[in-house]
């Protein structure tokens, strides 16, 4: 497992996801071992990931005042599901250019479910100069985001580096 863990891909961790290198991927190792062993398909754990995130929004919308901690938690699940399946696919051998693409989907959706949550957690509070509109505001803070991975990597493939 840790093998599957290359050195190229610990850096790109360490240079530009901080908290996958120090806390999602060493809690990813146990998970995937275990997950591997009963043989859940990998696509079950992206889909997995994918219903997370889902959710957030609904949480953050109908959860009542604790919500944010609901929000909270299933995005540290998300991340460490994101981490399982990659895990998984390396050690197994199966990473596909289609896996690959499906989990970008599931990766890109939660940012962008993220950011609507966070707006209406903001929009349940109530008051400051972002009240009635902390969803819209959210949803324009993930464009930007995506917009940032998307030249990102548009960068990195156009100077031969991998992301």
């Amino acid at each position: 497992m840790r093998r599957s863990y290359t050195p190229e891909k610990r850096w790109g961790e360490l240079q530009g996801e901080f908290p996958s290198f120090l806390i999602y991927r060493p809690l990813s190792f146990p998970i995937s071992l275990v997950l591997l062993g009963l043989r859940v398909p990998i696509l079950a754990v992206t889909l997995s990931s994918a219903l997370l995130a889902v959710v957030m929004p609904v949480l953050a919308w109908h959860g009542g005042p604790q919500a944010y901690w609901g929000v909270a938690a299933l995005g540290f699940c998300f991340h460490v599901l994101d981490c399982v399946d990659g895990n998984m696919a390396r050690t197994a051998g199966t990473a596909s250019k289609l896996g690959g693409l499906v989990d970008g989907f599931v990766d890109l959706s939660f940012w962008c479910l993220l950011f609507l949550s966070l707006g209406l957690l903001v929009e349940k509070a109530g008051g400051g100069i972002f009240g009635d509109r902390a969803a819209e505001l959210g949803l324009g803070l993930a464009v930007l985001v995506l917009l940032n991975r998307a030249t990102r990597e548009t960068y990195a493939a156009s100077h031969g580096q991998t992301t």
